[in-house]
């Protein structure tokens, strides 16, 4: 009997630790989460960044997958209302963008949204850690 109940705690607690350990099992593992546009402009003070939906979007025009996509312009979701913010971010702040620039989504990419500025389509891409 005493083997028993001593196999029977070790199940237990190995299948505790298995779903601690995966997505959406009660631990943090496979978490992903929004950068805090704060933090994210203390680390690069020169980041081309937009706010929106409480999120870091930063210019992705450089980045490798991103350039290799055709970008479609999708419903536009706001206007850019304050530039050059360096703390205290809201949506549709930007650090470099000037006010009254439209936030466009791309369809079929929920982390892309894109702006048209002089030099075309430019794509912004959401910043997420894990």
């Amino acid at each position: 009997m005493r083997r028993r109940g001593l196999k029977l705690g070790l199940v237990v607690l190995l299948l505790g630790l298995m779903a601690a350990c995966t997505p959406g099992g009660g631990g943090t593992a496979g978490a992903n989460t929004d950068i805090n546009p704060d933090t994210l402009y203390t680390q690069d003070p020169n980041v081309d960044m937009i706010v929106y939906d409480k999120a870091a979007w930063t210019n992705a025009q450089t980045t490798d997958w991103v350039t290799k996509l055709t970008l479609a312009q999708g419903e536009e979701l706001g206007v850019i209302q304050r530039t050059g913010v360096t703390e205290g971010f809201q949506d549709f702040d930007a650090t470099k963008l000037g006010v009254g620039t439209s936030v466009y989504a791309v369809a079929g990419q929920p982390m892309l949204i894109v702006v048209y500025a002089t030099s075309g389509l430019v794509p912004y891409q959401k910043i997420v850690e894990g």
